[in-house]
């Protein structure tokens, strides 16, 4: 992996840890792939595992890829609102 630190597994594992400590359900899915979304009622988004990615999903609509970093910054961004 180019400009990343640690495997995708390593990376995936502090991505999931981070999530859970901060109070989001995550779980893995049919696919064997790790989903995140929050606790709270009428929160229709989630963050699902694709590969060494994380994809952003709003309604059932895929709308952006994050790198590692970016999943951490959206996640930590979510929290502060």
């Amino acid at each position: 992996m180019r400009g990343g630190k640690g495997s995708p597994d390593d990376q995936n594992n502090t991505i999931v840890k981070l999530a859970s400590e901060s109070g989001f359900s995550c779980y893995k899915n049919e696919q064997n792939k790790w989903r995140i979304e929050p606790r709270e009622d009428g929160k229709n988004w989630y963050l699902l595992e694709s590969d060494e990615r994380w994809l952003l999903v709003i309604e059932d609509v895929p709308q952006i890829l994050f790198r590692p970093s970016g999943a951490i910054a959206f996640i930590q961004r979510w929290l502060q609102t």
